[in-house]
C-alpha cells in the first residue's frame, strides 16, 4: 500500500477542496452505471479529523493526520444486495471506476459490523486523475439500513457509542476492546432478541 506522506492537516484540507468536484463526478457516474443513488457529504469537520488523528493508542502516532482518509467522502445507496455487489466489483476496476482502492472494510458480513452494530462497506483509496493521490472514502449503503440510521435515531446512538469506544481504545488499545466486546457478546448472547436494560452486565 502507498503510504501517504502528507501529515499537515491544513494542506490536506486545501487539496480536499480542490478535488471535491472530481470526486462527485466519479461517483455520480458509478451510481448511474450500477443502479445506485449517489449521496454527497460535506468535508469532514476539522475537529473530528483532529480528534481522529489524536485518538491513537500509540503515542508516536498521535496527531499524524495521514491516518485520516475520509476528509473527502460520500456514499452510494442501493436497494438490492445484487446491485450492492455489482458496485463493489465496479470499484475494483480503476480503469472503469476512476478510483484506485487501497483499503477495504467489510462491515456488512455477519460478525464484521461495527461495535455499534452499523453495517456498510467502505473503500479507501485515491482518484485515478488526482496527481496528489489524496486518500478519500466512498461508502456503499443498503437503503434499509439508512432508515434505521436516519429515521429511527441510529446515527445519534452510533456517534455517542463510537466516541466511548474510541476513548477506551486510546486508553487500553484496540485488542483489549475487541476482547472485552467478544466476552460480553458471549455472555449475553449476540443475537438475544431483547436485553434487560435495567440489569447491569457482570464483568
Amino acid at each position: 500500500m502507498r503510504v501517504e506522506k502528507q501529515t499537515d492537516i491544513i494542506e490536506k484540507y486545501k487539496h480536499s477542496v480542490k478535488i471535491m468536484a472530481m470526486f462527485s463526478q466519479v461517483f455520480e457516474k458509478m451510481a448511474k452505471e450500477t443502479g445506485g443513488e449517489y449521496e454527497p457529504a460535506p468535508l469532514k469537520h476539522i475537529f473530528r479529523a483532529l480528534e481522529k488523528s489524536a485518538l491513537q493508542h500509540e503515542k508516536s502516532k498521535r496527531f499524524d493526520c495521514s491516518c485520516v482518509m475520509d476528509i473527502v467522502r460520500g456514499a452510494v445507496v442501493y436497494r438490492s444486495l445484487g446491485d450492492f455487489t455489482k458496485a463493489a466489483r465496479y470499484l475494483m476496476d480503476p480503469k472503469k471506476s476512476g478510483f484506485v482502492v487501497e483499503r477495504f472494510k467489510d462491515r456488512l458480513s455477519e460478525g464484521r459490523e461495527t461495535s455499534g452494530g452499523w453495517r456498510d462497506a467502505i473503500f479507501n483509496g485515491y482518484l485515478l486523475n488526482d496527481e496528489n493521490k489524496l486518500r478519500v472514502e466512498i461508502q456503499l449503503h443498503h437503503r434499509s439500513m439508512l432508515l434505521v440510521r436516519s429515521d429511527l435515531g441510529g446515527h445519534y446512538i452510533y456517534a455517542h457509542f463510537r466516541s466511548l469506544i474510541e476513548a477506551l481504545e486510546v486508553w487500553k488499545g484496540k485488542d483489549y476492546v475487541l476482547k472485552r466486546r467478544k466476552e460480553y457478546e458471549e455472555k449475553i448472547g449476540k443475537h438475544q432478541e431483547y436485553i434487560d436494560i435495567d440489569k447491569k452486565p457482570e464483568y
